[in-house]
């Protein structure tokens, strides 16, 4: 294995939300602190996704990459339910910078399978870029996760075959609905990220528990080919993250896929 690959980071200095869980993760909410994490646990590179709140858009995360001297990559996010004319003219005018589009139902109320998604969805296509969705839980109580149910991927998933889908968080708590949707799709892969945040009085059995529940999904699956390390950052620790996939009831091969080859291939990080 060539080092870890945390496909799924985040870094919005002017998010209060993302300030308190890097407080509680004891995490220093900065470029420099994120890269000094990321060297102390060995991950070589990593997937920058922009926030859908101001502060942490496409052009404040572009930058941040920018600044990163090759270890971080650019994830941009679209909002179906804004201009995504003018959002798509932003990643197609910075097109060798991104890697990924990002698309955050729940979060805002949209589902994944909505018309107002075709045109992401065939840009996308167009330009070869991996689109990652977010599903499952939300780090906002203003969020509606009945938007977020991985089972609406499939939708997007059987509609739009050539298109490489993410879907984010395993669905978690929905992970059987996900591994569902991933083995029926060829298409579809899935991050293992913000799975695990504190301030639980029961973390170290969340842990234990969460390492079971994705060894089941994979066992469904019946491999690991698809599955992607992200930690989540900062609303997730990298080191516990990376702990959780070494807890896995899976074989060494399948592990070392899901720490930095599956990712590597599919968003082409080098």
């Amino acid at each position: 294995m060539k080092g870890i690959i945390d496909a799924h980071l985040h870094l919005n200095l002017a998010s209060q939300v993302m300030h308190e869980y890097a407080r509680k993760n004891k995490q220093t909410l900065t470029l420099q602190g994120l890269l000094e994490g990321m060297r102390a646990r060995k991950v070589r590179k990593g997937l920058l996704i922009a926030s859908f709140e101001e502060g942490g858009g496409n052009q404040e995360s572009m930058e941040l990459s920018d600044r990163s001297h090759g270890k971080l990559a650019f994830a941009a996010t679209v909002n179906p339910l804004a201009d995504t004319k003018s959002q798509l003219r932003f990643i197609e005018e910075n097109r060798s910078k991104v890697a990924a589009i990002k698309l955050t139902p729940g979060y805002l109320p949209f589902y994944p399978d909505d018309k107002t998604c075709s045109p992401i969805y065939e840009y996308a296509i167009s330009r070869r870029l991996p689109v990652i969705i977010h599903t499952g839980d939300t780090a906002t109580r203003q969020s509606k996760v009945k938007y977020a149910h991985p089972l609406h991927v499939d939708e997007v998933a059987s509609t739009y075959p050539e298109m490489k889908i993410v879907i984010a968080h395993l669905g978690n708590p929905w992970t059987m609905d996900a591994a569902e949707v991933i083995y029926k799709n060829e298409n579809v892969h899935a991050d293992i990220s913000g799975l695990l945040l504190a301030g639980s009085n029961y973390y170290e059995q969340q842990i234990k528990d969460t390492a079971s529940r994705i060894s089941e999904a994979i066992h469904y699956i019946g491999d690991a080919k698809r599955i992607i390390f992200g930690s989540d950052w900062p609303f997730s620790r990298i080191d516990d993250t990376i702990r959780l996939v070494q807890m896995l009831d899976i074989g060494e091969d399948d592990r070392d896929k899901i720490l930095g080859a599956n990712a590597s291939s599919l968003f082409g990080l080098t």
